[in-house]
């Protein structure tokens, strides 16, 4: 039996996360999307923890996508979007994070992943720290997801 990669090991963990943001886009009622909800409103919450995944999981060289982005270049928290991403336009910013993360988490070696060498608001960590940080930060916000889900009766799966 060979030896995984830090990367190998890394790369199921994110591909359940990722399976569990999308079950929960999914389960969310068109009529749910927008309202204020455990957590805050649940589109912002659900644009937060996708984007948190493209902003945590990169490198200082990988330009962070950060859809949905008003006139000063930001997704603005604090004013109700005229026209807010529908689901359809959620899973498909989460499935190009997705394909992002399964191709950029094996580009580098264990090497790379021990080197300190994280974004700014990581740069004393390795990038290691950085994805664990990643896995908890989105691991969060599915669970408080999760909980805003089965107070309108609906049940996510844990993975």
């Amino acid at each position: 039996m060979s030896a995984k990669t830090i990367g190998q090991a890394l790369l199921p963990q994110f591909d359940k996360v990722c399976r569990s943001v999308r079950e929960i886009i999914e389960l969310c009622p068109v009529d749910e999307w927008t309202r204020e909800g455990v957590g805050g409103m649940r589109l912002k919450h659900v644009y937060h923890t996708v984007a948190g995944l493209d902003f945590y999981c990169r490198t200082r060289a990988h330009v962070w996508d950060e859809r949905f982005k008003d006139a000063s270049g930001h997704y603005n928290w604090d004013v109700e979007l005229a026209d807010p991403p529908t689901r359809e336009e959620m899973l498909a910013y989460l499935q190009d994070v997705h394909a992002h993360l399964r191709t950029w988490l094996l580009q580098h070696d264990d090497e790379a992943y021990l080197a300190a060498d994280g974004i700014d608001e990581f740069s004393n960590d390795c990038l290691l720290e950085q994805m664990v940080y990643a896995l908890r930060h989105t691991q969060h916000h599915v669970g408080v997801l999760a909980v805003g889900l089965s107070s309108i009766d609906l049940q996510t799966t844990w993975r």
